[in-house]
C-alpha cells in the first residue's frame, strides 16, 4: 500500500477557492445579472415568491382576456355563463403553463449558447453549510428573469467566457481542496495506528436515499466515491490495552475518483495528489482573467471605480503549496460528507448567508 498525499494545505486552498468565488458574483451581478437581484431565488421563500407572482398573473391575464372577448356571453342566459366558465377554464389552464414558462422560478445557464442547454456544467464541492455563491445556473423568477434572458442574448458575451472560466477553475479548486482535506485526515489517521495497522478501501456509492426540495420535486442523485479506512489491531499508538476497532469514512468527488479507484484497485497507489497539478492551471487562468477583464471593462465605457475592478486582487490570491501535511488544525468528525452547495441543508447561519448573498445581488450605486 502506498499513500500519495496532496502538497496542498487545506485552509490555504479554502482561502483561494472564496475568493475566486466571492470575485465571480461580483462580477455576474454587474454584467449579465445587472438590475435583476430583485428575482434572484435565493432560498425556498423566495421560490414561493416566484410561484405567487406566476399565478397571481396567470389570473391578471386571464380575467383580462375573460373580460374582453367573453363578456358578451351573459346576454345568452345561463347557456351563455356556462359556455364562458368552460372557456374560461380553459384559458387558465393555457395562461397557468405561458405565465409560468414566461415568469416561474426558473434555472438559467449562465453560458454561451454552444452549452446553453446544459445546466450545471461545472459543480463545485462543498462540505461547508451556508456557503452560497452564483452557480452556472442561478434561479430566478418575474420580470428579472426576462431581464436576465435579454442579457444573455443581447449583452457582452465576453463576460459570460469570464464567468465560465471562472467556475471552471473554482470546480478544480473544490477537488482540490476536498482531496487535501482527505490527505489531512488520512494522515491523522495513519499517524495515530501506524500504516501497517489501517487497512484503506474504496469504492463508488450513490447516496442512500432520494433527497426532494420542500415542493417535492427531486433532487439529482450524486454518485461520490468513499474511502474507508480501518484500524485492524485494536491498538491506538502505544496503548497496550485493545481498543474498539476504529472506521472512518472520506468521501470525495467522482469528478477524478474513477482515475484514482482504478490505480488503487491495479497498483496499489492511493493518489491524493490527483488534483495538485490543477494549481498552476487555475492561477494562470486568473492571471488572464485579471489581464483580460480591465481591457473589456474599459472598451465597453464602464466606471473604472466598479467592484469588478477594485476587487481584481481576489484572483491573486494564490501562494506556493505547503509541503507539510497540517493535521492538528483538522476537526474530529466520524464522517466528512464533500456535498454541492445547492444540496446541502442551511445551518444556523443559514439566513445570514443568504442575506450576504442578496446584498451581493445589489447593484452598485
Amino acid at each position: 500500500m502506498k499513500i500519495t498525499y496532496s502538497e496542498y494545505n487545506s485552509e490555504e486552498i479554502t482561502k483561494v477557492l472564496d475568493s475566486i468565488l466571492e470575485y465571480r458574483d461580483e462580477l455576474c451581478v454587474n454584467t449579465m445579472l445587472k438590475d435583476c437581484q430583485d428575482g434572484y431565488i435565493a432560498d425556498e421563500t423566495a421560490r414561493r415568491k416566484g410561484k405567487l407572482f406566476s399565478k397571481g398573473a396567470t389570473w391578471v391575464a386571464s380575467l383580462l382576456v375573460l373580460r374582453l372577448f367573453c363578456w358578451r356571453l351573459i346576454v345568452f342566459g345561463i347557456p351563455g355563463v356556462l359556455i364562458g366558465a368552460f372557456i374560461f377554464v380553459g384559458i387558465l389552464k393555457g395562461m397557468a403553463d405561458r405565465m409560468n414558462h414566461l415568469f416561474g422560478p426558473e434555472k438559467i445557464r449562465l453560458g454561451t449558447p454552444a452549452i446553453y442547454g446544459h445546466l450545471n456544467k461545472y459543480r463545485v464541492w462543498e462540505n461547508r453549510e451556508g456557503q452560497l455563491h452564483i452557480t452556472d445556473a442561478p434561479e430566478f423568477y418575474g420580470f428579472p428573469k426576462l431581464k436576465v434572458r435579454k442579457n444573455l442574448t443581447e449583452g457582452d458575451m465576453s463576460y459570460i467566457v469570464f464567468a465560465d472560466t471562472l467556475l471552471g477553475v473554482a470546480n478544480k479548486i473544490s477537488c482540490l481542496r476536498c482531496l487535501a482535506i482527505a490527505s489531512e485526515q488520512i494522515k491523522e489517521f495513519v499517524d495515530i495506528y501506524g500504516e501497517e495497522n489501517v487497512a484503506i478501501d474504496m469504492e463508488c456509492v450513490s447516496p442512500a436515499a432520494e433527497q426532494h426540495q420542500e415542493d417535492g420535486t427531486p433532487v439529482i442523485a450524486l454518485h461520490e466515491y468513499v474511502i474507508t479506512l480501518r484500524e485492524i489491531t485494536g491498538m491506538a499508538g502505544d496503548t497496550i490495552v485493545p481498543t474498539e476497532y476504529e472506521e472512518k469514512k472520506i468521501r470525495i468527488p467522482l469528478e477524478g475518483g474513477k482515475e484514482i479507484y482504478t490505480k488503487w484497485k491495479e497498483h496499489g497507489i492511493l493518489n491524493l495528489a490527483y488534483f495538485d497539478m490543477e494549481y498552476a492551471f487555475a492561477k494562470k487562468a486568473c492571471e488572464t482573467c485579471k489581464t483580460e477583464i480591465p481591457k473589456r471593462w474599459m472598451e465597453s465605457g464602464l466606471s473604472p471605480d466598479s467592484n469588478v475592478i477594485r476587487d481584481l486582487n481576489k484572483l491573486s490570491v494564490f501562494t506556493e503549496p505547503r509541503k507539510d501535511i497540517a493535521s492538528d488544525t483538522m476537526e474530529h468528525e466520524e464522517e466528512s460528507v464533500f456535498r454541492f452547495p445547492e444540496f446541502t441543508e442551511s445551518g444556523s447561519d443559514g439566513a445570514a448567508m443568504i442575506e450576504t448573498l442578496k446584498n451581493r445581488m445589489k447593484p452598485e450605486s
